[in-house]
């Protein structure tokens, strides 16, 4: 067996040893900048989901005030404020809040009775628009924050 001297060694373990440093922080680099992408979209998609909700309540809410014989307002703003649990909470005081401005507008349809007087239907047609952000300023909602838009029509039928 031949014993290389200490003078003929040419350094091949700190050259392979640097390579595989270099490997690693590479690999450790990437997953932290992976895990920081995850983290800004899960954050995204709950504000996108918390301004569709948003969004959708106030359109429940509109609707629920709808009767044969009054229309809502045309033009209101709703909170919508909810807590890590899924609770409702009061408001400013949630975790994830958004106001939904809601634009209603309404019409009388035409034709639906030949006669008029006893027993003609009066048809009532609404085009309701709900824009939610997650802006609870009173600023006008905009495309610069996170926000959903929702239309939805409806109708009402009252025999006269």
């Amino acid at each position: 067996m031949s014993v290389m001297p200490r003078y003929a060694q040419r350094g091949a373990v700190l050259l392979v040893s640097l390579v595989l440093l270099l490997i690693l922080t590479t690999l450790a680099v990437t997953a932290a900048s992976t895990s920081a992408l995850q983290e800004r979209m899960s954050s995204n998609a709950q504000q996108s989901n918390t301004a569709f909700q948003a969004a959708e309540n106030g359109l429940a809410n509109t609707i629920a005030q709808i009767t044969p014989s009054s229309a809502p307002p045309s033009d209101q703003t709703y909170l919508y404020c909810k807590n890590v649990s899924g609770e409702a909470c009061a408001a400013g005081a949630g975790d994830m809040a958004a106001r939904a401005r809601v634009a209603v507008a309404a019409r009388v349809e035409d034709g639906y009775s030949i006669r008029e007087g006893s027993g003609t239907p009066m048809v009532m047609t609404y085009d309701i628009s709900s824009s939610a952000s997650l802006d609870t300023s009173n600023a006008t909602i905009t495309g610069s924050n996170t926000n959903a838009l929702h239309r939805q029509g409806y109708m009402t039928v009252e025999i006269r």
